[in-house]
């Protein structure tokens, strides 16, 4: 069967300059190197101790994996929501809506783990705010969906500045913490052994999520089947990089006792390493940060949203074909269920273990579809400008969906009330989308 007329470009898109490699290079570092970085230091200290720079090794292995498969999918693709879409049509609507489903089920989980660093961070500035950490986190997440309420053009101008003060103020805690690094705070290197570094690896892979995100937005990027590939690694390796400096850093200046027990652990080394105004511009730059991944999650989580209840309804929309009314109730939609997931006030792993099983829950579809592009698009696969041969597609394919079971079994093991709580959320995105069947059938 030959592949279907790509679907037609945003409204506006036509006629206005187009993302190229730069332009691309710099929407992955602003999806990927979000709040994560300044959030997760802490958790992931308790769990690994100074190993947890092993855990962010290994997880930019099914990272690496992840952006092999989102550069095919851009690719083959290129076009608004290509994940969704590619799911769609080369496996069914059921697993195209399962897709979607997961994305914003992982995007529900990840708002809250955001909006109690941006509290922290926001505490570290003004420390009467300290007692009131969970209106804090409600208060931002109501903030940026009433932002989003207000149309999409006003929630993408808030991203403008996000790249530029993000990397300015790691590089300046990189800097400035690097001369105060303590090689003793190393020892001991791995306090819970390796089954530490294991377990640590799942929240840890949550900084990576970014990188496929991408391809979301790939018909508002200048001949994405090339430019998508290449921003992908060149990314991938700054980020990974950037990462493992940034949690050496933070390790090195910050006391045991004093990293595990923290929300906002740049802001504390950088307390500690670089008084006065630096701290407080790298403290700024992570309440930015924050603020701006929530915005991104909202903004992106209600395309999925949005696709998943035109799904339901038998329609095949996309971001770019949704009405006004459809957008605004995915909106909605995504912000009170952030809302309610941020309610439940669990601890900050949790939160990130449920955002990552969401994830790979979608990506193990996007591979299983993925190991049938070459079938779908016949000789046409040949013409693709960025194509893996069928046998490094099903390695690539085979080795991410076993890794995403690993991950998963470990996520079971290591937070099984996070792993129950997203089996239900799929149950009921099943029951939803039968149910819309049900009625459009009758219809």
């Amino acid at each position: 069967m030959m592949p279907q007329q790509m679907s037609s470009p945003p409204d506006g898109l036509a006629g206005r300059k187009k993302l190229g490699l730069f332009g691309a290079f710099a929407v992955v570092l602003g999806f990927v190197v979000g709040a994560s970085i300044f959030v997760l230091p802490g958790g992931l200290y308790s769990i690994a101790g100074p190993a947890m720079l092993l855990s962010f090794a290994i997880a930019a292995i099914p990272a690496a994996l992840s952006c092999v498969i989102a550069a095919q999918v851009g690719s083959a693709f290129p076009t608004d929501a290509a994940n969704i879409v590619m799911v769609r049509r080369v496996l069914s609507p059921f697993w195209g809506a399962a897709t979607a489903w997961s994305f914003v089920g992982s995007s529900i989980a990840a708002l809250p783990l955001i909006a109690y660093g941006f509290a922290d961070y926001l505490a570290a500035i003004y420390a009467p705010l300290a007692p009131h950490r969970s209106v804090v986190a409600l208060s931002v997440i109501a903030l940026f969906t009433c932002v989003n309420v207000v149309g999409a053009k006003l929630a993408a101008t808030f991203q403008t500045l996000m790249v530029i003060c993000l990397l300015a103020a790691l590089l300046l805690f990189i800097i400035k913490g690097a001369p105060s690094i303590s090689f003793d705070y190393f020892s001991p290197f791995a306090p819970n052994g390796l089954r530490g570094v294991a377990f640590a690896v799942v929240p840890a892979f949550f900084a990576y999520l970014g990188f496929s995100l991408i391809v979301e937005i790939a018909g508002e990027v200048a001949k994405p089947e090339r430019t998508i590939p290449l921003a992908l690694g060149l990314s991938f390796g700054v980020i990974t990089l950037l990462y493992l400096i940034v949690a050496a850093t933070i390790i090195g200046v910050l006391p045991a006792e004093d990293l595990s027990s923290s929300g906002s652990a740049i802001a504390a080394a950088a307390a500690k390493a670089a008084p006065g105004w630096p701290a407080t511009f790298i403290t700024a730059g992570a309440l930015l940060a924050t603020a701006t991944t929530i915005n991104a999650i909202i903004l992106l989580a209600s395309r999925d949203a949005a696709a998943f209840l035109a799904s339901a309804q038998g329609m095949q929309l996309t971001g770019s074909e949704l009405t006004p009314a459809q957008r605004l109730t995915a909106v909605l939609v995504v912000g009170l269920a952030g809302l309610a997931s941020a309610f439940a006030a669990a601890a900050i792993a949790s939160y990130a273990i449920a955002t990552v099983i969401g994830f790979l829950i979608a990506k193990s579809i996007i591979c299983a579809a993925a190991l049938r592009l070459p079938a779908y698009f016949g000789p046409a696969y040949r013409d693709l400008a960025f194509k893996l041969d069928q046998s490094k597609l099903r390695f690539v394919s085979w080795a991410l969906l076993i890794v995403t079971m690993v991950f998963i079994v470990m996520s079971l093991l290591g937070e099984p009330g996070a792993t129950i709580a997203i089996l239900l959320y799929m149950a009921l995105g099943t029951a939803i989308f039968g149910a819309g069947q049900w009625v459009f059938s009758r219809r």
